[in-house]
């Protein structure tokens, strides 16, 4: 279930600016690799930019933007693969990229610190965009 905190950041003047109306990260172009798409994902939860967030993962429905505060982002290059058994499964492209984030405000599934994570990106053929599908470790 998707939790939204904005009221709180609101009153905090640097994490409201993307918070409360203020710039937004730009969604991917069409063509972009996996690694800038999932660069794009984790610039948006960092700024606290929910719609953008959900943009790229409208694949996966919830995001976790807004519950956990996410800060700096390591993103590595994406391997082939990786859907079996999860809804990524249904789509004929399928790519993992390892990342490795510092979670700044976290709660028993994702702690504070820095931790290994990972993005399942999909699309249904090359001129589809990349769309985040599903997240976690592993």
């Amino acid at each position: 279930m998707r939790r939204r905190v904005l009221g709180p950041l609101c009153s905090l003047p640097l994490l409201a600016l993307a918070a409360c109306g203020g710039e937004r990260v730009a969604i991917p172009p069409d063509d972009a690799t996996p690694e800038e798409v999932v660069r794009a994902y984790t610039d948006a939860l960092a700024a606290q930019d929910c719609e953008t967030a959900e943009e790229i993962a409208s694949v996966m429905g919830d995001t976790w933007c807004g519950e956990v505060q996410v800060g700096a982002a390591t993103v590595r290059p994406h391997v082939r693969g990786g859907g079996a058994g999860n809804p990524a499964q249904h789509y004929p492209e399928v790519v993992t990229v390892p990342v490795s984030i510092v979670v700044e405000g976290g709660d028993a599934s994702l702690p504070a610190g820095e931790t290994a994570w990972g993005y399942l990106l999909v699309r249904r053929s090359e001129s589809d965009p990349w769309r985040v599908a599903s997240e976690g470790v592993g």
